[in-house]
């Protein structure tokens, strides 16, 4: 099985992760995350495993992160924005795997939405006049929860060695204080709440 198929599959399972949990509550899928994103101190975790592939996926408010949710307006908040990037794409420095799962990774993905919205983006809409107010109060939302995006995909030989994995967000984000977590696996499906006293997912 290819390293792309593998990918592609895990994403899938983590979308029906979202889609699983989200269809017992009165929103669409869209609506959930961006409700749970926006809760300052509450970050989601989904989790998919299927065969050897596991997949975890993290939504985190941007302040939990830099303590900040809009485009960066020093040198100061820039090196803490850069910084924050870097340490999340160590997938090792998030979370703990136990080393009899044989785990390695395979793809990294760290997307935010603390950008700046270039003025040409307007330009091009200059024409329509109603198209502009819905682009600048979508920008303005966006500046308004800046969020991130993590995406981890691990293979592991043991994947059956796995009953529980440690994450050390809290200790790197102090601003966070609980993680909501979703987990679909072959065997089912579960949620739970992790926090800074009790860190460790169980499977």
């Amino acid at each position: 099985m290819s390293t792309y198929f593998r990918f592609t599959h895990a994403a899938l399972l983590v979308a029906g992760v979202v889609a699983t949990f989200s269809s017992s509550a009165e929103q669409h899928q869209q609506d959930f995350i961006q409700h749970q994103a926006h809760q300052h101190g509450v970050v989601t975790i989904n989790i998919a495993q299927d065969d050897h592939d596991l997949l975890l996926e993290i939504t985190a408010p941007g302040s939990d992160v830099v303590g900040f949710e809009h485009p960066p307006e020093s040198e100061l908040q820039k090196k803490q924005l850069e910084t924050a990037v870097q340490l999340l794409k160590q997938a090792d420095q998030v979370f703990t795997l136990p080393e009899s799962a044989e785990c390695s990774i395979e793809h990294v993905a760290v997307t935010h939405t603390l950008v700046e919205h270039q003025d040409e983006e307007d330009n091009d809409h200059l024409n329509d006049t109603h198209h502009n107010h819905d682009e600048h109060a979508e920008h303005a939302e966006h500046a308004e929860h800046g969020e991130f995006s993590i995406e981890y995909h691990f293979h592991c030989k043991q994947i059956d060695k796995i009953k529980s994995l440690d994450t050390q967000w809290f200790t790197l984000f102090p601003n966070s204080q609980k993680a909501d977590v979703h987990l679909l696996s072959e065997y089912g499906q579960s949620a739970t709440s992790i926090n800074k006293q009790h860190s460790r997912i169980s499977f």
